[in-house]
């Protein structure tokens, strides 16, 4: 009865661990991530002055899900700290002036102790992304506030077109037509 019992215990115990761990995102899009953040890693700066140390935000990805048309759209950017400035949806005003429109994270989640911010509120990602397993509070760590440092990171935009469980890489002029 004890081995029965202790057979039980194990049985639970490993069945938690595997509902802590449980899969967020489908492989096809953590490729994409993968590939993104290999090509534009974060680097942390710290530049220390003889007066005092200079607190800067951690880096993060962002990734955004809007439509265009009929079409779903994702891009993927690696920015300094939390921006909620949608780069799939805005509108140009003459020559140098252009309004995104603002929107806030639905959550974020950690691949590799890389922060990736989601921001979908209209549930476009569904099909690749459990978005109940998110983790809804945005950590101060990733955002700006008066006093802290800036980052000036170089790093670019890629967009995806969005077919059920397939991105095709696009350009910004395919989405800007």
């Amino acid at each position: 009865m004890k081995k029965v019992i202790f057979l039980f215990i194990i049985f639970l115990s490993c069945k938690s661990q595997n509902d802590t761990t449980e899969i967020i995102i489908n492989s096809n899009f953590q490729k994409i991530i993968t590939n993104y953040s290999d090509s534009n890693p974060i680097q942390i700066l710290r530049f220390i002055s003889s007066e005092e140390e200079l607190i800067f935000p951690q880096p993060s990805y962002h990734i955004f899900f809007d439509k265009k048309d009929t079409d779903t759209i994702m891009s993927i950017k690696l920015l300094p700290h939390l921006s909620n400035f949608n780069p799939i949806n805005f509108e140009k005003q003459g020559d140098s002036v252009t309004i995104y429109s603002e929107i806030n994270p639905t959550g974020y989640f950690m691949i590799e102790n890389k922060p990736i911010i989601i921001y979908d509120l209209d549930n476009y990602s569904r099909a690749f992304i459990r978005k109940d397993k998110l983790l809804a509070k945005i950590p101060d760590s990733l955002k700006f506030e008066i006093g802290k440092a800036n980052n000036h990171i170089k790093s670019h935009t890629e967009y995806y077109k969005v077919s059920k469980l397939d991105f095709e890489n696009i350009s910004w002029e395919e989405i800007h037509k």
